[in-house]
């Protein structure tokens, strides 16, 4: 893969990115917030008040070492606090992040754009098998071993057919559910292949409803999101489960 190069977005450029062809550079839209397919390829946006520029990043894969294409984003781009742009083309799959530039405050707070980061709205992660955590700090490109989002497809969701329950607050009882450790013992009922995962506490939803109908009538689940230490509290990718 050669050295990537930057895309004006005032020009149309034609070049392969990720699973899709890239050809036209559109102004986008500033909602909704992360990646999105539209009708003619993949709507990007991010909250970043305090920037005064944004570079989007497109990669190959999720283990690539280098994007294959930057698409600076300029004034032009920024509606508010957001920065977006919609690259036609470009379909569900492509590997993608920002570098964000602005001001680096004394003490090593603010802004680094030698590092790529990941779209906090992201709905999927790549770039596990390269990933080094101690790479995201300094002042070191950290682009051979970044996080990467990946462009997926919004299902629609009929809030209307799943209504809440509006249990009462004082006549609420939670059961708080650990997605890993739910389904993680062999005698879970669980195969192997999906024990500690979402899709485990799926397929062992009935003793979940069990309890519920006799202990408590709210679950919460935790869990959901990767973490960077052992803490709940030190997470990113909330969108991404």
């Amino acid at each position: 893969m050669g050295t990537a190069a930057s895309i004006s977005l005032s020009a149309v450029r034609t070049a392969p990115c990720g699973r899709g062809s890239l050809s036209t550079i559109q102004r986008g839209r500033p909602w909704p917030l992360g990646s999105s397919l539209t009708s003619g390829g993949v709507n990007f946006s991010l909250a970043a008040p305090a920037a005064n520029r944004v570079e989007l990043l497109l990669f190959a894969d999720g283990d690539a070492p280098q994007p294959e294409r930057i698409i600076d984003l300029g004034p032009e781009h920024r509606s508010g606090d957001y920065w977006h742009v919609e690259v036609e083309g470009l379909r569900a799959g492509a590997c993608y992040g920002y570098r964000v530039f602005g001001p680096l405050e004394p003490g090593g707070h603010g802004f680094r754009p030698a590092k790529v980061v990941l779209d906090p709205c992201a709905r999927a992660i790549s770039g596990w098998g390269v990933y080094r955590r101690a790479a995201a700090t300094g002042a070191s490109p950290n682009t051979d071993c970044c996080l990467k989002a990946v462009v997926c497809e919004r299902d629609a969701f009929d809030f209307n057919a799943h209504p809440r329950p509006r249990h009462p607050w004082n006549r609420t009882v939670i059961y708080e559910l650990h997605v890993g450790g739910f389904t993680r013992r062999s005698d879970s009922g669980v195969a192997p292949e999906r024990r500690g995962t979402l899709r485990g506490v799926i397929d062992n939803f009935l003793i979940c409803r069990i309890w519920g109908s006799q202990r408590s009538n709210c679950c919460r689940s935790r869990p959901l999101i990767p973490r960077t230490l052992r803490s709940v509290a030190t997470t990113f990718g909330d969108t991404a489960p």
